[in-house]
């Protein structure tokens, strides 16, 4: 069975900038964890529903459920963590207008996470807008939340063309702010500090981005120190 049909029966859909969707968080999560063990494999521009309302309030009230600490407020809308979720609510509406579930694992010893949903609310011009500590709020939430709690940031298995390129952009911003940018293979235990001068290199020799199985034991990881 594909990793596509495997997906699909599992509920679990695919926007085009490569965010997951899964109506039913519980039935999906076994497949999930099976692929975030793999690598950042590319996988069909798809569509998704969180925007639709009856589903995002069905997430909201979950999430009212969980325990959780305010990170920023922005007037109507706060920032929040939960054990495994940060979300950004509309409090007026009672909706979620940006999610990111987290998953922590082990990285070469170090402690890690990696982003396994990652959702922004369409047509919300003031989440599409909104800057916090100088940085657009996915940044701020994948440096300053995650990694600012954990030693790394780990790709997952699944990446649109446009997931692709948000993982682009942070290897960047980790370069240019000091940060240690890693090709990893968790099972042949192989690091590879990436840096500016050969980034394309690597990408091009280890097909980081490849499209089928071959992906699976491959990750990028973004670090506050180095592994070794």
């Amino acid at each position: 069975m594909s990793i596509y049909t495997e997906l699909r029966i599992a509920g679990v859909r695919l926007n085009a900038v490569g965010q997951i969707h899964c109506e039913d968080i519980e039935k999906a999560e076994p497949i999930l964890i099976k692929y975030i063990h793999a690598g950042p494999m590319l996988v069909p521009d798809t569509e998704f529903s969180f925007n639709d309302p009856v589903i995002n309030r069905k997430l909201f009230n979950d999430l009212e459920k969980r325990k959780k600490k305010v990170i920023k407020e922005f007037g109507d809308y706060v920032l929040y963590e939960y054990p495994t979720y940060i979300a950004l609510i509309h409090l007026p509406s009672k909706s979620v207008a940006y999610l990111v579930r987290f998953e922590l694992k082990k990285v070469f010893g170090k402690k890690g996470v990696t982003q396994i949903v990652l959702w922004r609310q369409e047509g919300n011009n003031f989440v599409a807008n909104l800057m916090v500590g100088g940085l657009k709020l996915t940044a701020f939430v994948f440096f300053k939340v995650l990694l600012e709690k954990n030693d790394c940031i780990v790709t997952d298995r699944m990446q649109t063309q446009m997931g692709k390129r948000f993982w682009q952009d942070r290897i960047g911003s980790a370069l240019a702010n000091g940060y240690f940018v890693y090709f990893v293979n968790q099972v042949s235990k192989k690091a590879i500090r990436i840096t500016e001068d050969n980034k394309r290199e690597i990408e091009d020799t280890y097909k980081i981005w490849a499209e089928d199985e071959s992906a699976k034991d491959r990750k990028i990881a973004i670090c506050k120190e180095e592994l070794w």
